[in-house]
């Protein structure tokens, strides 16, 4: 039975549905002119890459929200805050067409991932950084939040 409903709520919820179905067909060894392995490595991955799309935003989101709270630079600020915005928008653009995204997400592998990177551009801020998240999942999906910048700089214009 196709699920419509679902395909327009939860596209991500939909896909692993569909292939659960799919690999059920396979199993009662069906006898159709369908390639049902590939289908269901394709379908399974239409469903991953909505969460892989979202990480890869939030992961950018986390690397300049730390860029914004540690750097002592002025200048790029403001374009730091700019593509937090577009990050966070493609976020919130995926997670509406895929909610159950939201419950996979693993922040603190996001957080490390960001880290990392910058703490290669920017050895002396990756040793001040904790190793546990210093953001929660709603406040680096909040549109309006920006961490203080531990060094006083302001974003007031």
């Amino acid at each position: 039975m196709m699920d419509t409903i679902l395909y327009e709520r939860d596209f991500h919820a939909w896909a692993l549905e569909q292939a659960s179905a799919l690999r059920k067909l396979a199993e009662e060894r069906v006898n159709l002119p369908l390639d049902l392995p590939h289908l269901i490595e394709e379908v399974e991955y239409l469903a991953n890459n909505e969460l892989d799309v979202v990480e890869g935003n939030l992961t950018q989101v986390i690397l300049h929200l730390l860029k914004l709270e540690w750097s002592a630079e002025v200048q790029p600020r403001r374009h730091w805050r700019a593509e937090t915005a577009a990050f966070r928008a493609n976020a919130h653009r995926r997670l509406r067409r895929s909610p159950t995204v939201r419950g996979r997400i693993d922040l603190a592998s996001l957080y490390d991932d960001a880290r990392r990177q910058l703490s290669e551009a920017s050895p002396e801020i990756g040793q001040s950084l904790s190793d546990e998240p210093p953001y929660t999942l709603d406040q680096v999906l909040d549109r309006d939040w920006f961490p203080a910048n531990r060094l006083g700089i302001s974003d007031e214009h």
